[in-house]
Formats: structure tokens, C-alpha cells, sequence
């Protein structure tokens, strides 16, 4: 039987307290670590990948990530906001440099790409030469170092690289029609070995265009490929195995009571095992494979993978607080975070940071909240055993840990 429960912080509030189990015990579901206090203007983290308690190295601020303690490590240094990628795992940071501007208009700039991990050791090192600087292209990274892959600025090409750097394989795209928008999605499984991969390309309803949707290995050979029937792409989601895949978009021509979103959940050979009428910007599997969250913007579904059905529902603070990121944790527990969206000198950030904990059949079990603060980022950075995670805020990264 499908169990579909709608569930607000206050709701599950009052429903525990009517049980006779009286105030809810957070303290016996999870605690503050650990609070590593930073400067002001602090976006983001970088940490171990193998170090369960998440202690950062660098802190991440505009233009640049600084050691976080006095190690001897030199300070990263970028131009632009979208000089920078970190890797999903919050283990390896790239950063985009343009060489010396060119003298006249038609001869190509240089640019590198390096890698750095987190002990500020530069692992990987590409360059190239482009026309317009502008155009620079996409780089997606794996936490596991085995692979980096860049999508040209249009679209229209994938070249793999090796952990040294070297080029492994490229693969061009036919284009058919005009292009309105490029917006590149890929995920990699957590071994390194696949790549996930959507051009998201928004189009004319009428336009025909060729796949869209791409599963490759991390050496460039191509798995399979599908043809989504939507308008535009929104996330992806990959299984740490990578035997399942999932995608939100828009419905074209959505007809009342048709939902206008979609997500899409495809094995590993790319045959569909389900769609469900709800959208996500942010999704998770938990380590066996059973389990599926998805986060959209204000609600958050969990989705039975052995069923192939949406279990729950949840919406966290009734609908007025974005979820800005989602995870599971050990024992399927149910973590999210939201934050009240703003905008400030042009930089997006979530006011009065709110974590939530569920059990698996959706009652509140935790609940925190940094009032007077912010993030910009909203993310959750997990260890490998999911029994600890941690949030960047204004000025601090705080490490939270979880009971079993």
C-alpha cells in the first residue's frame, strides 16, 4: 500500500506531542561536533575525502581558498565566480585561468585548467587555447580522481581525460535546429567509471533534435542514449553504482490535471523503470540501492526503488522555506535543509538555516536552526558513513553528528 503523508515541521511537532512520547528528544538524534570558525564571506569548504570527521582544509571565499590552519599550504587564487568547480565530494577543487590577453582579435588565448586536492597539490593540469576566452568549457570532476571531462561551450563536443591528464577519447554531437540555451549537466557514480550526462538544451516545442541523454564510461565510450520527451532539463541523479538514473524536467504542452514536471528513473541499460509528476533539484540513493529523495523546491519525496513508487512526501516548514539541499543518512534517516532565499550584492544565500531530521516514515525527529545567519551555498557536505554532515555558514563550517 502506497503511504503518502504530507508533513510539516509544525505538523509532526503537534503529532509527537499528542502520542504521550511528550517534547521530542533532539539531543538523542543528533548534536554539534565541531564549530570551525572562518572570516566572514565564507561560501564553501574543502575536506579529506577519507577523513570521517570532517574537518575542513581549505575555506572557500570569493576569488580565492585560504588554508585553514597555518600549514604552510599556499592560498588558491581565481578571478571569477565561474573560474571554480568542486568536485561533489567537496575533495578536489578546479580552477579555470586565462593566460595573457591576446594582441589582435582573431588570435587565440591560453587558458589552464588545474586540479588541486585537498592538501592544495595540483593532481591534474590541462590547457588549451581558445578564440574567445569567453567560451570557455565545461568541466565536471570525480571525487575518485580517475577521470575529468570537459562539454565545449556549444555543446557539441565531450573529451575524457585520465587522471595524468591525457586524452582519452572525444565525442561530437550532431546539432539540429537553433540552439537557444547551453547549459551542461554530468554526474559521475562513485566509482569513477560512469558518466551521466544531459546537454539540457532548451528548444522550440516542435523542434526535432537528436538524443539528449547520455550514459558513457569514464573513457568516453557510449553506453547508451535516450531522447527525453521534455522541454528543458532540470537535475540528474546517479546510484553510487550507477545502475540507476534519474532526471527532472518540464512537460511540453502540459494539459490540466497533466503535472508540468517530470522525473525519470532509468536502469542501467537506459529502459525506463517509472516517471513521477513532481520535479527535483536535488536528490540522493542510499548505499543499498532501496532507497531515492528527492528535494524539489519546496518538497521533498521519497521514492521506494524496490517499488518503484513514491513512499512519502514531506514539506518542511509548510512551503514558506526552500529546501536548498537533501540527504540521506544511516539508517535511511531523512536529512534536509532549508533556508529562507535572498539575494545580497547580487550573490544568492538562504537566510536562518534550518536542518531537519525524519525517520523513514516521515515523523520529525531533529530539528536545528541558525537564526540571524546565512548560507550561501546550502549544501550538505556527507562523510562515507553518513553518521556525520556539515553546513557552511556566513562565517564558520559546522560538523553535526548523528546518533545511532
Amino acid at each position: 500500500m502506497r503511504l503518502n503523508l504530507k508533513v510539516s515541521v509544525f505538523t509532526a511537532l503537534f503529532s509527537i506531542g499528542v502520542s504521550g512520547l511528550g517534547a521530542p528528544k533532539w539531543s538523542q538524534t543528533g548534536r554539534i561536533d565541531k564549530e570551525y570558525p572562518a572570516e566572514y564571506g565564507l561560501r564553501d569548504v574543502i575536506i579529506e575525502r577519507a577523513d570521517p570527521s570532517l574537518c575542513p582544509q581549505f575555506f572557500v571565499y570569493t576569488g580565492r581558498a585560504v588554508p585553514a590552519e597555518n600549514s604552510g599550504r599556499k592560498t588558491i587564487i581565481w578571478r571569477a565566480a565561474g573560474d571554480i568547480v568542486l568536485s561533489p565530494g567537496h575533495s578536489l577543487i578546479g580552477v579555470f585561468s586565462p593566460g595573457a590577453a591576446p594582441t589582435r582579435t582573431d588570435e587565440p588565448q591560453r587558458y589552464d585548467f588545474r586540479v588541486f586536492d585537498s592538501g592544495g597539490q595540483v593532481i591534474f593540469n590541462l590547457s588549451g587555447m581558445l578564440l574567445n576566452i569567453a567560451e570557455r568549457p565545461f568541466c565536471f570532476l570525480t571525487d575518485s580522481k580517475l577521470a575529468l571531462i570537459t562539454c565545449s561551450y556549444w555543446g557539441d563536443e565531450l573529451q575524457f581525460y585520465d587522471r595524468q591528464g591525457q586524452l582519452l577519447n572525444e565525442r561530437h554531437f550532431l546539432q539540429e535546429g537553433t540552439l537557444s540555451l547551453i547549459n551542461p549537466k554530468g554526474i559521475f557514480d562513485e566509482s569513477g567509471h560512469l558518466f551521466f550526462f544531459n546537454l539540457s538544451r532548451a528548444r522550440a516545442e516542435e523542434e526535432k533534435v537528436g538524443p539528449d541523454l547520455f550514459m558513457f564510461s569514464a573513457n568516453g565510450a557510449r553506453i547508451w542514449q535516450y531522447q527525453l520527451p521534455l522541454k528543458s532539463t532540470g537535475a540528474l541523479g546517479l546510484s553510487p553504482s550507477g545502475k540507476i538514473a534519474a532526471v527532472s524536467g518540464t512537460v511540453i504542452n502540459p494539459k490540466p490535471p497533466q503535472p508540468a514536471f517530470q522525473t525519470i528513473l532509468f536502469d542501467s541499460l537506459g529502459n525506463i523503470l517509472n516517471s513521477f509528476p513532481v520535479a527535483f533539484r536535488h536528490c540522493d540513493f542510499d548505499r543499498d540501492e532501496k532507497w531515492l529523495l528527492l528535494g524539489g523546491h519546496y518538497k521533498a519525496s521519497l521514492v521506494s526503488l524496490i517499488k518503484k513508487s513514491i513512499y512519502l512526501e514531506l514539506t518542511p516548514g509548510s512551503g514558506q522555506r526552500v529546501i536548498t539541499d537533501c540527504a540521506l543518512l544511516a539508517d535511511n534517516r531523512i536529512l534536509i535543509l532549508t533556508g529562507l532565499e535572498s539575494s545580497r550584492n547580487g550573490a544568492t544565500l538562504y537566510d536562518d538555516p534550518e536542518i531537519l531530521i525524519y525517520s523513514p516514515e516521515g515523523q520529525l525527529i531533529f530539528r536545528h536552526i541558525f537564526e540571524s545567519d546565512y548560507t550561501y551555498s546550502g549544501n550538505l557536505i556527507l562523510n562515507d558513513t553518513r553518521d556525520r554532515f556539515g553546513i557552511t555558514l556566513q562565517n564558520r563550517f559546522v560538523v553535526f553528528g548523528v546518533n545511532p
